[in-house]
C-alpha cells in the first residue's frame, strides 16, 4: 500500500475479528485503498483522489463495516 498513514485495519476493527478474518479484511482493504488512490476519482484517465480523501473515506467505510457488524 502507498500512504503509510491509512490504517488498512483500524484498532477497533481488529478488536471484532479473527486472524483470519482479519487477514481478508486487510487485503480487501489495502485493494480499496489502493484503487482509490489510483484512479478512484476518474478511472478512464488513472486519477485518484488525494491521500487526505481517501484517508476519510476509508475511516467512514471501516465505520459503516463495524456497525453492520
Amino acid at each position: 500500500m502507498k500512504e503509510n498513514s491509512i490504517s488498512a485495519v483500524p484498532n477497533p476493527a481488529k478488536e471484532r475479528l479473527s486472524p483470519r478474518q482479519e487477514q481478508d479484511y486487510r487485503h480487501h482493504r489495502e485493494s480499496m485503498i489502493e484503487w482509490l488512490l489510483d484512479e478512484g476519482k476518474k478511472p478512464d484517465e488513472n486519477v485518484g483522489y488525494s491521500s487526505a480523501t481517501v484517508k476519510r473515506t476509508a475511516a467512514r467505510i471501516d465505520k459503516f463495516y463495524r456497525w453492520v457488524w
